[in-house]
């Protein structure tokens, strides 16, 4: 989905270029973990949707995001995906899901890595009286000493 050298480049210009590869959901980390011959994470996976009618004009992604870790005794199952295949027969947006047009993937060497720009992160900052009222105290706490 994402490798720099050129033949992984080749085979997915080819597959956007001569297949209309219309979603990709990228599935969580742990989702293979019971197949990782050493129990690690598992293999990074997304599953790709594509077909034979045109050239890829744009590429609708959807980020599965489980309310726990998938294991060997708790699988993914097709349930856990029917918000995306809902959300995929209008190609939908929302923060799990979004468009991607051919230009940037073509500008971004066929990177068809799932990033997620929907999702919001949301940072807390201290106010900066209260960071230099802390540095203050700290300060006056060293001196104590």
């Amino acid at each position: 989905m994402f490798k720099t050298q050129k033949t992984y480049i080749k085979v997915r210009k080819e597959l956007v270029e001569n297949y209309n590869v219309f979603a990709i959901v990228s599935l969580p980390q742990r989702t293979f973990a019971y197949i990782s011959p050493k129990g690690g994470t598992g293999p990074k996976a997304s599953l790709l949707f594509f077909d034979r009618t045109k050239s890829t004009d744009e590429i609708w992604y959807y980020e599965l995001v489980p309310p726990y870790k998938y294991t060997k005794a708790n699988p993914i199952k097709f349930e856990h995906l029917e918000d995306a295949l809902k959300k995929l027969e209008k190609k939908e947006e929302s923060e799990v899901s979004w468009v991607v047009p051919i230009e940037d993937i073509r500008r971004n060497n066929y990177d068809l890595s799932p990033r997620n720009q929907n999702r919001m992160k949301i940072k807390e900052y201290i106010e900066p009286s209260k960071l230099i009222e802390e540095i203050y105290e700290k300060e006056r706490g060293s001196k104590a000493r």
